[in-house]
């Protein structure tokens, strides 16, 4: 159970630094979405983004992922007609953030500790800085290779006094950005 939970975070690590390396500077521009992001929240930076990459992808509907953290920040701006959170504050009681915005579902990523910080300061693996808007139906822009075997028993259980198992994973694994949807994101101060 803990090489599978293990082997999981670790997967997911690295598809989160190369989401992350991919929106930044240089980077951005290299796979053609630096008009996709969007520097701190605001309505219109949510509308705006969104509407590009719907519109970059055919009008497919779009989606918002990102921690609970960054995803609580997705609230209206107040005025003084606009009540309470347009009725959603069960909603926001129950998850903490809103199911939708501006008519854009919003899903929770999971997230895990970075290796070797649970004993000192805990850190996660995704960024609660970063909401990533991306098209439904279209081609997912991170790209996970395996290659290899998985698992390998090495001492069976039965032919030990002590019944352990030894179990040795092997697998090589390759992570890569390839944008052949248009995604953005909006990254929060």
């Amino acid at each position: 159970m803990k090489i599978g939970l293990a082997y999981a975070a670790y997967i997911e690590g690295k598809v989160v630094k190369a989401m992350e390396s991919c929106i930044s500077g240089a980077n951005a521009a290299k796979h053609g979405i630096s008009g996709y992001i969007a520097n701190n929240f605001s309505d219109e930076n949510w509308v705006v983004t969104a509407r590009n990459v719907q519109l970059a992808n055919g009008g497919s509907d779009v989606y918002a992922l990102g921690t609970k953290i960054a995803l609580q920040n997705v609230l209206p701006e107040q005025t003084a007609t606009s009540g309470f959170r347009y009725l959603e504050d069960s909603s926001i009681v129950k998850t903490g953030f809103l199911p939708a915005y501006k008519e854009v579902p919003m899903i929770e990523l999971g997230n895990a500790l970075v290796p070797n910080t649970i004993n000192g300061k805990p850190q996660a693996i995704v960024s609660d800085k970063i909401i990533y808007m991306m098209a439904m139906g279209q081609y997912k822009p991170v790209k996970v290779v395996f290659e290899g075997n998985t698992l390998t028993v090495e001492k069976n259980p039965l032919e030990h006094a002590d019944h352990t198992y030894t179990l040795n994973v092997n697998m090589m694994v390759g992570v890569d950005v390839i944008v052949g949807s248009k995604f953005g994101a909006i990254i929060l101060p």
